[in-house]
Order: C-alpha cells, then structure tokens, then sequence
C-alpha cells in the first residue's frame, strides 16, 4: 500500500513537471491567453511569473523523489509530508483550475492533477496505512531551560549591537527591533545545531547562513550602492561591496551567534549543550527569526536606502548559499570528524584575552573605517587591499592560533573566559572610538565597558578550573573560531548530551586522572608497520614444530596438524591489510582511564533517539566480535530492521588487550574494568547507556549493573557464570532438569578442557613468555576455544594479539578475577540472558541469587560461544528485543515480558 501511494506521488509529480514544461514552452500562448482575459500585470511580470512558477516546481520535484524515498523506507515523518503536500496540492492546483488563468487544453492536465492529488489524500487516510506509520515512543526527553533560552536572546543583541555602540541613547528603544532578528537567530541556530549533534563547525557555518540573512537580505547591506557609504569602501566585485562584507558576515559569525552561545552555556553548565527548548518552541523562534528579518527589510532600508531593492539573480545566489550552508550545518559537518592543527601550550589565562582582544582590535580597525576615514585604514584607491588582505590574515591566525591552545591539555574553562572576555571588551573598546559620536554615548558606552569588565572579572574569580578535552567528531574542542571554547562532542542519548567535560571519576570508585592531556580524547588508526609484518612472516616461516607421538591428535590437547594448517594459510592466504581497512572503516579513539590506556571503537546511530550500547568483548577475542554487527545496531534502517531500535555503540577493547596494550599496573579483573566502563561513558557524554556482552564481556556488563545502576538502562548477556553459593553446601543437589545437566557441563568442562584457565589464574606471567615470543605458540594456544570459527576471523582475533604485543597481558584478566572478592548483594538493573546450543550453559539457580531483575533467558538451538561469529541474527534479534521493551516502557516492570520468536525457548 505505502508503495502504492508513493507511485500515486511520483504521478502527480509528473503532471508538475510536464505541465511546468509545457507552461514554459508555450509561454508566449499562455500569456497572451492571461492578457486577452484583462489580467492585470504587464507582459513581462507574467513572463516572470511563468518561469518562478516552473522553477518553484523543478525544486519541489527533487523533493517529492527525496520524500518518496524515505516514506517507503518507514519513515513517519516523510509520510506526514506526504499527507500534508497533498491537501496543499488539492489547494493550490484546485485554485489554478478555477481561476481558469491557463488555456483549456492545459486545465484538463490540471483537472488530472487534482484528480490524482485528491486520491492521494483519500489513500494516505485509509486505516491500513496510518497504521504502517506509527507513533514512535520517545524516551522522556530532559527538560529544557526558558532561562538560559531568554538570557541567550537578550544577551545576542547586547554584545552584536550595544556594546558595539550602534545604539545611541536616544534611540535605545531600537534594541528591541534587534531582539527578534539577533536574539530569536542566535537561539534557533543554538537549537537547532545542538540537536543536529553539531559542534563549533556546524555553528561557524550557520553563523554565515545568519549573516547572508541579515546583511544580505533583510539590511541589503551586501550589495547597495548607497547604504553606509559601504560601497566606496573598496572596490567591488560582482555587485559585492567587498570590505564590507570582509568585515561583517565574521563579525556576525563571532559577536551575534558564537560568544552569545558559547557566554550562555558558561553561565548555565549544569544543562550543558543539551537543547535549550522542545520542538514547538523551536518553531515559534524560527518563526520570530523570519519576522524580525521581514522587520528589518521594512524599517531600515526602506528609511535610510529608499528605492533599493536587492537584484533578483543576487536575491537567489544568497537563497541557496544558505540552504548550502544550512545542510552542510545540519547534515555534513557533525558526521565529520574536524581538522586540528597540533596542540600548543597556551598562555596565561589574561595573556590568552590580550591576545584575542588585539587580534580583534586590529581586524575591525583595519576593515572599519573610523576617525573621519572613508576608506579602510585611511587607504586610497588600490592600496585598501593591503589592510584587507593584512585582516584576513590577522583573523585566520587568531582562529589557528586559538585551535592549537584550546587542543592541549592545559587550556582550561578560565582560559575559555579570558577568550570571550578579550574579544567582547576589544569590540567594545572599539566601539567606543569609531561609532560613539556624542558626549552621552561616548559615556555609555564607557560605563558599559566598565560593567562588562567588572562581570568578566567576577566571574573568572568564580569558575571551577575544569579541563576542556578534545572532541572527536564534527566539533573539535570547543564552538568558537577564532573564540574557541567547549563545544558538543556527543548528540544524544536518554537523557540528552552532557558536558563535554570529564566527570569525576572517583563517582565509580577509580581515582582521577588529572586534569591535563591523560582525560582527552584522541583519534586512533591501526597502521601495523611493514616491518612488524615482515617478522611475523619470519617467525612463521622458522617455526620449530612440536614433536607429536602416534595418536596423540586426540585427547593431548590441539592437534599439530591443525595448528600448521592455520599457520600455513596465515602465512600464504590470510590479508591483515583487508581487516586493518575494516577496522579504519569505524572511528576509533583512545583514552587514559585510571592510569591505562584504552582503545575504543564509537559508531553513533543516524537515527534520532538511538540507544548508547557499550560492547565487550572477552579472552581470547578481541572488538572483531562485533564488527559484523555495528552496522545493524546504528543503521537498522539500511539493514531492514525497525529504525525505531537503533544504537550508539562503544566497543572498548579491554585493558591489557589488543589496541589497548598491555595495562601498567595489575589489578584489572571486570570490577575494575567496569568502573573503568562507566567513567569511559561518561566521558563520552552519556548520562543513561546500556551494555552487551560475551565471555568476559558478560562479566563486565554484569558488573556495570553493580557499579553504576542508576546510569545502567538495562544489560544483555550471553553467559551468567557465578561461583557457587558459600551458605547454600547443598545446592547442586538441588537442581533438576537443564540447571542440573548445564552443572554437569560445567563439571566436565573443568575436569577435561579447561586447563588454559587455570594457567591464566594461577601463573599468567609463565605462559606469556612463550604466547608473546611465538605466533604459532600463540595460535595453538588461542585456537584451543576458537576453534570452530571462520578461519579468517580466527586468524584476525590472533594477529591482533600478536602485533599488539598483548597476548601475554590479556590473559592475566583470569588471574586478576580471582583475586576479587565476591559479590555479596544481587544487582538490580535489568538483565537478559541469551544462550546459544554451542555454548556453556548458565545455571539459572545461581544467576537469580546474583541478579535480582532477570527480564529475558532465551535458549537457541544454533550459534556457539562467539555468537556475534555463529548466530549474529539471533543475538541482535534477542538484544533488540530486551533493549526495545526496556525503552518501549519506561519505568514499567519488565519482570515477565513476553519474549516468543521462532528458533528459541523461552524458560
């Protein structure tokens, strides 16, 4: 049906265009058809009127396809679009065809229009098809704040216009004409930025967007020959008046959108760059933003640059400049990750401001000109070049200058304020010398300089240092350039984004990690060099084999035949560069947490509402375990799944392991590690998250429940392996029916086939000089309980250990687990529980004397120990489901949900 309506849409599109088309090629017909029935226009107004008209029908063409498209892939807001566009459609062609405006032979393709814009209405009103586009359940969002929101739009038109000193005394009443356009602008383009996940690159561009729209179309400012005598300032080209717009599109960039924005998220820290309003909120102040340009279009030019009127070709050239820029805000920049010069120390806090206040002294002083001058800097004819091209430089050195500081560890939230306080006191100062004429503004803006002072001062004397850390996607380390401070480093999540700024990690029981470059942080690549390749081959190619007696292939442990089969396809067949290119594919950072670095994979979701997943991995594997599903748990949309479950996902790798390298200190057992987990999240920007996991993974998920409940939304488990009860001797035999044959496993699997783990427990140190030395060693020794899986991926989980050096390290997290005491209380975060045929049971006794809230235990007849490798549709169908009913019912008691699909048992 959905596919139906949209094959209705692309039809009635058709008709658009062919009529749009047919409209242009018998424009002459058409408007001498219009003249003969008395309209009123000229010849040529219509001839205008024709190709706006065809025009405005191309472009909503492209978007119909692109609406189209997205309501077949269930997308419910392409399908109220769609809904809505039809009945505007009945309208406007309804309109048309009884206005009889077009030749008869034309009204009856309109008459077909409308007859097929009026089944469109009827179609996507049916029952069956509203029903295809359900209400998604939101997550409650976090309250917004009117406050900040009213201090912003006040605050914007202070700084931009004031403190500039274009405001005279007597005509202080004008501030509030510049409150809708300056205020309501600064506020919808910090709404609308945050929400999009956009950092200081996002705001810059849209600050540009603003600008064209205040200077360029609403003052005209850009292009009039007469308006502030801009046009003689220097030569102008294309129509542009040349230093004037060199001066004002940055000024408006810095002074009416970034240090409003980046001064307000400083006075209210505690919302961090959370959105300030909800969306209908966010409607009316786009709604006052156009007014107060349509405000300004009618009362500034028309006062002081009467009959100027914008050419239409310069009219349209800023029309789609904006929408350029507007996409590239909203939809490009905050899925980049920005370039960074390298990091500088900087200054003292009050040198940082002097810095910033010459440099924006010298850029307005050399493009303004003051003192009685007509030109920039007192310049004539060609030389007015020097000084532009001196203050572009002057600006562009500023803003790189302040990239590198604000990239170091040391810049702090006082370096930050020394920033914002240089520039806005610099613009002031200049203000006073170059637009305050009269004695009474000369003297209010002198005391307003004096107020500001004595504010920036206050507050520098009142800030907490905190260390500002480097963002790793779309935003960088903070919102401005060149006024560089903090920005978003992460969209959202249950609660929305937080600050950027660490969290004290003594919260999870870990001490802190000082404030300098130890808590950034930073973007990472795997690049094994050449040579580290080189020896592997070596190494391979000299194995001394193990001796093998007769019939020792069977019950002495993994056979040498198996082993130099592995060994010689790693050798002649394996590609690492292939799996290196896989890995690159995702981003990837790393972080010092408690004194250890750790690597870590982070993939945030398209989708708005996504669910932040932190991933782990067990010994001996490493985050290829979920490589094959990072795609399906960020993307459900392109990979077939319900778009309404959706993931940001965090794939550590544990400390001692892989990309991580070998831990500094002992004591890294899953307790440690998942404080180490929560603090890492945190940093990330979550304030709610939930946790997957396998092997040790599933340990560590547990933990989290323990160590941070109340951030914990729920954690999904593919193992729920607990010592037996000390006050209990009697509960094995107690057991019955699978508890009693999964403790019979249990008993078989130590006895027979578990040697490996008490090496690792007792003596890691002793077998990690033969894994660290030999990659057939290590093969041999790995492959023991990874057998069964694809060769390649086998094969990448060892290489990763043996180029990393940390196939000695990673196992001591054995050892480390069993010098941790024991659980004492039951965890209360809900917990699901997927078991797969292949693998070591749980044992359900146990499991519910560890964990109070058990919600999901689903047995599947397939998959093994690594079921992301083995079953990944059953594990993400189960993970889904926990997961979606989880945040499908806020607050509710999941305690006895009904989890049935095929291919499982529920128990």
């Amino acid at each position: 049906m959905v596919k139906r309506i949209a094959v209705l849409l692309i039809a009635n599109l058709a008709l658009g265009v062919l009529f749009a088309a047919l409209t242009v090629a018998f424009r002459d017909n058409v408007i001498d058809y219009q003249l003969a029935r008395g309209s009123d226009q000229t010849r040529e107004q219509l001839e205008l009127t024709v190709w706006i008209r065809s025009g405005i029908v191309v472009v909503l063409a492209a978007w119909y396809v692109w609406i189209a498209r997205r309501m077949v892939r269930g997308r419910r807001g392409a399908y109220l679009r769609v809904r809505s566009l039809a009945v505007l459609g009945v309208v406007a062609v309804g309109y048309l065809l009884i206005s009889g405006a077009y030749p008869s032979w034309m009204r009856v393709l309109q008459a077909a229009q409308l007859t097929l814009l009026v089944v469109l209405v009827v179609a996507t009103n049916l029952r069956p098809v509203r029903e295809s586009f359900p209400r998604r359940t939101r997550p409650a969002r976090p309250p917004g704040n009117r406050k900040a929101a009213l201090v912003l739009v006040v605050l914007t038109p202070v700084i931009a216009e004031v403190l500039l000193g274009n405001v005279s005394v007597a005509m202080a009443w004008v501030v509030l004409l510049y409150i809708p356009i300056y205020g309501a602008g600064a506020l919808l383009i910090r709404e609308l930025v945050r929400r999009a996940g956009g950092g200081w690159p996002s705001l810059v561009a849209m600050g540009i967007a603003y600008g064209l729209l205040e200077e360029g179309l609403a003052l005209q400012s850009l292009t009039s020959p007469t308006l502030y005598g801009a046009a003689g300032w220097a030569p102008r080209v294309f129509g542009i008046n040349t230093a004037y717009t060199e001066l004002n599109l940055p000024y408006h960039v810095v002074f009416s959108v970034l240090i409003p924005i980046a001064l307000v998220e400083l006075l209210f820290p505690g919302h961090g760059t959370r959105p300030y309003l909800r969306t209908p909120g966010i409607v009316v102040t786009a709604v006052v933003t156009l007014l107060g340009a349509a405000l300004l279009r009618l009362s500034v030019p028309t006062s002081i640059d009467p009959g100027y009127t914008i050419p239409l070709p310069a009219a349209l050239a800023i029309l789609g400049l904006e929408a350029v820029l507007v996409v590239l805000a909203l939809r490009v920049l905050p899925r980049l990750q920005p370039w960074r010069p390298a990091p500088v120390r900087p200054p003292a806090p009050a040198l940082v401001g002097v810095t910033i206040g010459v440099a924006v002294a010298g850029f307005m002083g050399l493009l303004f000109p003051f003192g009685g001058a007509t030109r920039p800097a007192f310049t004539h004819g060609p030389w007015v070049l020097v000084p532009m091209a001196v203050a572009a430089l002057l600006g562009l050195g500023a803003a790189q200058l302040l990239l590198r500081w604000s990239g170091h560890g040391s810049w702090t939230v006082h370096h930050r304020w020394a920033a914002l306080g240089g520039a806005v006191l610099a613009h002031s100062v200049f203000g006073l010398v170059a637009n305050a004429t009269t004695p009474s503004d000369r003297i209010a803006v002198a005391l307003l300089i004096a107020v500001t002072g004595a504010l920036f001062a206050t507050g520098a004397r009142r800030l907490r240092v905190r260390p500002i850390h480097l963002c790793h996607r779309g935003s960088g380390t903070g919102v401005l350039a060149p006024i560089a401070v903090a920005g978003p480093c992460w969209r959202h999540d249950q609660d929305g984004p937080v600050s950027p700024d660490v969290l004290p990690a003594r919260d999870h029981g870990l001490p802190s990690d000082g404030p300098r470059t130890m808590t950034r942080i930073r973007p990472y690549r795997v690049e094994v060099p050449d040579q580290e390749l080189a020896d592997l081959r070596n190494r391979l190619t000299g194995t001394r084999w193990a001796p093998e007696p007769a019939g020792g292939d069977k019950g002495y442990g993994v056979p040498v035949a198996a082993v130099r089969e592995l060994a010689t396809y790693w050798l002649e067949s394996y590609d690492w560069r292939g799996w290196e290119a896989r890995i690159n594919a995702h981003d990837q950072f790393t972080t010092t947490i408690d004194g250890t670095n750790v690597h870590f994979v982070h993939v945030r979701s398209p989708e708005p509402d996504a669910v932040p997943l932190i991933l782990t991995h067990g010994w001996p594997g490493t985050l290829v375990e979920y490589l094959d599903v990072i795609g399906p748990l960020t993307d459900p949309r392109a990979h077939g799944l319900d778009p309404t479950v959706a993931f940001d996902v965090v794939i550590p790798s544990l400390p001692g392991f892989a990309f991580s390298g070998p831990t500094p200190d002992t004591g890294w057992g899953p307790r440690r590690i998942a404080r180490a987990w929560a603090v890492l999240m945190e940093r990330l920007g979550y304030q709610q998250f939930g946790a997957a996991g396998n092997d040790w993974g599933s340990y560590i998920s547990a933990e989290l429940a323990h160590i941070a409940p109340a951030t914990m939304i729920g954690a999904h488990v593919t193992q729920v392996w607990v010592p037996p009860p000390a006050d209990d001797p009697d509960w094995a035999s107690t057991l019955s029916g699978r508890d009693a044959r999964t403790l019979a496993d249990f008993r078989d699997l130590f006895d027979n086939h578990a040697s490996y783990g008490a090496v690792h427990g007792q003596q890691p140190q002793t077998i990690a000089h033969a894994l660290s030395d030999s990659p057939v060693g290590l093969l041999g020794w790995n492959a023991q309980v990874m057998g069964g899986l694809n060769t390649d991926i086998l094969l990448t989980h060892v290489a990763i250990h043996w180029l990393t050096g940390t196939a000695g390290s990673a196992i001591r997290i054995y050892a480390e687990h069993s010098r941790e005491p024991a659980r004492t209380s039951p965890s209360t975060v809900p917990l699901a529980v997927a078991q797969f045929a292949g693998d070591l049971g749980s044992i359900r006794y146990l499991a519910e004397r560890a964990h109070s809230r058990i919600v999901s235990w689903n047995e599947y007849d397939r998959g093994g120990h690594y079921a992301t490798h083995d079953a990944p549709d059953l594990w993400l169908n189960d993970l889904r489901t926990f997961f979606a009913t989880l945040t499908a019912r806020p607050g509710s008691d999941l305690t006895t949900p009904d989890f049935r699909t095929p291919g499982r048992t529920t128990t």
